[in-house]
């Protein structure tokens, strides 16, 4: 049985695309770093030798393969760019770059159609060793950090209901307001069924749980009190909690517009469109 428990935490988990691409999930093969390291036989012993000469060498080698690195997460994207500020060739050796801009339109991370993503990391640090010996994308340090993430209202049903038939939900949906967000669905009660209808919005608390806040709940044509929805859904919150994420930045803003779904940090605010 799917239950609203369950609808609230898949819906959580959707949050979580904003900041796993940088806790630097598994991305997909072929790696630049691959092809890199079989080119100049790199290998823990001469890792830092080979660095030397391909910094000496060819200084934009290394640059694409940070570039290809995060191009891999992402499948058959729209549109892709990864922005490497200038970086003399002592930073590069160390891995260190001032400035990461990353964005793509409409492809897909983890499974999931994203229909924009941006991403801004301030003087992240490579760590080179996991890039070239074992096609890893990991940072060593990063300063400050904006992101924002847009999903759409299709998506975002998509993910969370695809699974859903046969359940007791029937025509579960998720309606994406100017705001707010609605939750509809019937409910399979005995030979008959009652429909539910459920308006909130979310709202972070202690800068890592996310809540839904409920602002109304209606069973068939009776709404029901609005104490008795929040005691409802305290019960459920927080359906994500993002202080396990091994990233500095949290997302400040979840802001839902017709259709569309924003997951964002503040310094992102003036990107929404």
């Amino acid at each position: 049985m799917l239950s609203t428990t369950h609808i609230w935490q898949a819906l959580g988990l959707m949050l979580f695309v904003a900041v796993a691409f940088a806790a630097a999930q598994s991305p997909s093969p072929p790696w630049a770093s691959s092809a890199l390291r079989q080119r100049y036989d790199i290998r823990p012993e001469n890792l830092r030798l080979n660095l030397y000469r391909i910094v000496n060498q060819n200084p934009e080698v290394l640059r694409d393969c940070v570039r290809e690195s995060f191009r891999s997460y992402i499948e058959q994207p729209e549109k892709i760019l990864i922005d490497l500020a200038p970086t003399s060739r002592f930073d590069l050796l160390q891995g260190n770059f001032s400035r990461i801009r990353f964005e793509f339109t409409s492809g897909k991370f983890e499974g999931i159609l994203v229909n924009r993503t941006e991403v801004d990391i301030g003087r992240p640090v490579i760590n080179l060793f996991e890039l070239l010996l074992h096609d890893r994308l990991r940072f060593r340090a990063q300063g400050p950090v904006d992101f924002l993430v847009e999903i759409s209202e299709a998506e975002l049903n998509r993910s969370i209901f695809s699974g859903t038939k046969g359940h007791t939900l029937i025509d579960p949906h998720v309606q994406l307001r100017d705001g707010s967000i609605r939750f509809s669905a019937k409910v399979r009660y005995g030979l008959g069924t009652t429909s539910i209808r459920v308006d909130g919005s979310f709202k972070l608390v202690q800068g890592t749980q996310i809540h839904f806040v409920p602002s109304g709940l209606k069973v068939s044509i009776l709404p029901i009190p609005g104490f008795v929805a929040r005691q409802v859904f305290d019960r459920l919150n927080p359906i994500a909690d993002l202080s396990r994420v091994s990233f500095k930045a949290l997302p400040d803003i979840i802001l839902s517009r017709p259709g569309r779904l924003f997951i964002l940090t503040s310094g992102m605010a003036d990107r929404i469109r």
